[in-house]
């Protein structure tokens, strides 16, 4: 699918609606009251309650699939100062048309909420407290609680380089953070998920990035006492970036692409075998 068609399809309109909506509710870390609320009437609506139980647990939404599922997918709910105002525009650069708004996290929980009412049968843990470093432990208390399971994190990507990153609509699937490798097994079936549907990814190894889910299992480790080593290689956990330009202003954005693809990476991702409880 061309970038043009992914501008013009319903889909994309669906997760650009959504948007609209969140940028305009306050969301800044430890006072995410209101958009957790908002979310959390969202889940109540139609027969997203036949697909899905929801509970509050530690200030987060764990929305837990009917369908058994050993896949659980976080992304956090707070934003920077700058959030709260409606921002949201369609801005024309360089020919091509991107979406240019306060973005982190409100494009993550677009994907993340579209997915939920497409009854994608996964689990999903929308947490808070993020912009202050204080999610981690949220992240902790649910894979101690869960174990066996595969975890991803859908959260943004800040990038420097704006023509493989923005121009191109690619998603980003790092083979880590600055804190620990994640899980090989785990980071290769999400890549496979992108590549039998053509999207292209990035790793961007190398690049500077500090990921909740790493911060969370580097947490794990110091509380146990573990090898990161070994905990990267027996634990499996991931990450699916949107990349984003302007990081932490009222200017991020990103390419429609990038949000539609990673829709369609984790839909196509939870069809695999690996992510079901037999």
């Amino acid at each position: 699918m061309n970038n043009q068609k992914i501008i013009n399809s319903r889909l994309f309109m669906e997760l650009r609606s959504k948007i609209d909506s969140y940028i305009a509710i306050p969301s800044l870390s430890r006072n995410e009251g209101e958009f957790i609320a908002y979310l959390k009437g969202k889940l109540a609506e139609g027969d997203i309650p036949e697909y899905y139980s929801v509970t509050e647990v530690d200030d987060t939404l764990r929305i837990a699939s009917r369908v058994p599922s050993k896949n659980t997918i976080f992304s956090h709910a707070d934003r920077v100062p700058t959030a709260g105002k409606p921002k949201t525009n369609i801005i024309t650069m360089q020919g091509e048309l991107y979406l240019e708004s306060q973005l982190d996290n409100a494009v993550s929980i677009a994907v993340m909420m579209h997915l939920i009412e497409q009854h994608t049968p996964v689990n999903w843990v929308i947490t808070t407290r993020e912009e202050c470093c204080a999610n981690q432990y949220q992240i902790v208390n649910y894979i101690e609680e869960h174990p066996g399971y595969s975890f991803l994190d859908l959260d943004i990507d800040v990038t420097d380089n704006i023509d493989r990153d923005i121009f191109s609509g690619v998603v980003s699937i790092r083979n880590g953070d600055n804190f620990m490798p994640f899980n090989k097994e785990l980071i290769s079936e999400l890549r496979a998920s992108a590549d039998v549907l053509g999207i292209k990814h990035v790793a961007k190894d190398g690049d500077w990035m500090i990921d909740e889910m790493g911060m969370a299992l580097c947490t794990l480790c110091n509380q146990r006492n573990l090898d990161r080593d070994t905990l990267h290689e027996n634990m499996r956990f991931a990450y699916l970036g949107i990349p984003i330009w302007n990081y932490h202003t009222a200017k991020e954005f990103t390419h429609p692409a990038a949000m539609v693809n990673a829709v369609r990476v984790l839909a196509e991702f939870a069809k695999l075998p690996c992510t079901q409880v037999s």
